[in-house]
């Protein structure tokens, strides 16, 4: 899945591309795509890219925190790939925090379509702030791909950087399939972490009272 192999022997999860402090022997697959101990060619092409548009993620209205997932928290990238956002919005504000981030990223044609994908945003998921334990979507009797899944998640927008940890804490039942993994953020992409909100932001935020947004929501 993802490129991703198989982990070896007894190894459940694997810890910032070392086990035992012993590098493992993985290396890139035939097209480049993934090694555990050295960084996806493309790699750092694609975080350049991301960290260009800091400004975007810390505009998006109702939006709590923004974690890069799928082939490039993998390590994983390809030219193809394109760029898959996990987004937390505020309680009871999921379908205005959606509308907002697709109609901003459309209107810096970096939203991905049919037609393009390579270095275009996916806004595929979406979860608000009370709904962050993904347990009841998991795929029963155990859900070893979403373990993986969240664990990788890499933060890339936070509105409170000492939520920073939260999502993992949230969905500690992963440690019942990956009992190495620590609960925190292990994977570094060598992308920046950006906090705070704009002006744009706060104001579309404050301008109407709750009960407006909330009929928006509704509507």
């Amino acid at each position: 899945i993802m490129n991703y192999p198989v982990p070896k022997d007894k190894e459940l999860f694997f810890l910032s591309c070392c086990v035992d402090d012993k590098p493992q022997d993985y290396t890139f697959y035939e097209d480049g795509s993934f090694s555990r101990r050295d960084k996806a060619p493309l790699m750092d092409d694609f975080i350049k890219f991301i960290d260009k548009y800091w400004f975007l993620y810390k505009s998006l209205p109702f939006v709590k925190a923004i974690y890069i997932c799928n082939s490039l928290s993998f390590n994983a990238v390809k030219e193809s790939s394109d760029i898959d956002l996990f987004v937390i919005t505020a309680r009871n504000r999921l379908w205005i925090a959606r509308l907002w981030s697709v109609w901003l990223f459309w209107i810096w044609r970096i939203k991905r379509h049919k037609n393009i994908a390579s270095q275009k945003f996916c806004l595929s998921f979406y979860v608000t702030e009370e709904e962050t334990n993904l347990f009841n979507i998991s795929l029963k009797p155990f859900d070893l791909y979403l373990c993986y899944w969240i664990s990788h998640l890499v933060p890339l927008y936070l509105e409170d950087l000492e939520n920073k940890n939260k999502i993992y804490e949230d969905n500690k039942w992963i440690k019942w399939f990956l009992i190495n993994f620590p609960l925190v953020n292990v994977i570094n992409l060598w992308n920046q972490i950006f906090t705070w909100n704009t002006f744009f932001k706060n104001f579309i935020e404050k301008t109407h009272s709750k009960k407006f947004w909330n009929f928006i929501e509704r509507a």
